[in-house]
């Protein structure tokens, strides 16, 4: 069976990337290829006016072809460090379910319902009953996922995050079984969670620095983790 961590680098600056020295370790240790998207293939901008790297996140729907390529894959953000610890997080799912973590248990989950709300208004109502929201930034893909990342313009919607919310839609549209993991596999800032505290984090198996205002401190956890690691 072919596997990959595939993680995302277009824009990123040099020194984000370090967390793949982190992912290669990852990779090695439990037989997966790891391949960096680092060229842009689509020129979508659903949010004209905004310049930051959020844009390049479309690129994710390069995803499809390497379904093609691989039987199971593990998509990381590049601004996540991971745990010496960390278990096989495709262990942790079984084949044809998407392995992610809610993005909506914090204060702010009502964006996640109204950006999906947006999505709706614009490709058709969603089924009624569980409308809840994860995050991309950890995802446990396998070949039948290949079609939530169909390349089509006109479904991409001005918004917070147009490829996560087009991604959320599909996979409730389609009825998608996930396997839900625990937050410690995408532990993301939220005002609740004490992620800001550096014991929480060192804690977490996989530590998602989302957002522009949390890339100090990964840079500050990065230079402890690549010692934890042997990597420094």
């Amino acid at each position: 069976m072919e596997k990959a961590l595939v993680t995302l680098a277009i824009g990123l600056p040099e020194e984000e990337c370090r967390t793949h020295a982190i992912f290669e370790a990852y990779a090695r240790r439990h037989g997966l290829e790891l391949v960096i998207l680092d060229t842009p293939r689509f020129r979508i901008r659903p949010n004209l006016l905004i310049k930051r790297r959020v844009q390049f996140h479309v690129e994710k729907f390069q995803l499809r072809e390497i379904l093609e390529r691989f039987d199971r894959v593990l998509f990381l953000d590049s601004d996540i460090i991971l745990h010496p610890g960390c278990p096989d997080l495709l262990g942790l799912v079984p084949s044809g379910r998407l392995g992610c973590v809610y993005d909506d248990l914090g204060g702010e989950a009502w964006k996640g319902r109204e950006e999906l709300d947006r999505r709706a208004a614009r490709l058709g109502p969603l089924p009624e009953g569980n409308r809840r929201y994860f995050n991309t930034g950890v995802m446990v893909l396998d070949a039948s996922h290949r079609g939530l990342f169909r390349m089509d313009r006109k479904a991409f919607v001005r918004g917070r995050w147009p490829e996560q919310t087009l991604l959320n839609y599909r996979s409730l549209q389609a009825g998608l079984p996930l396997e839900v993991l625990d937050p410690t596999y995408n532990f993301m800032p939220d005002g609740g969670n004490g992620w800001n505290l550096e014991a929480r984090r060192r804690e977490a198996m996989v530590v998602h620095y989302a957002g522009q205002a949390s890339k100090a401190v990964m840079l500050r956890d990065l230079d402890k983790r690549l010692q934890d690691w042997g990597l420094a």
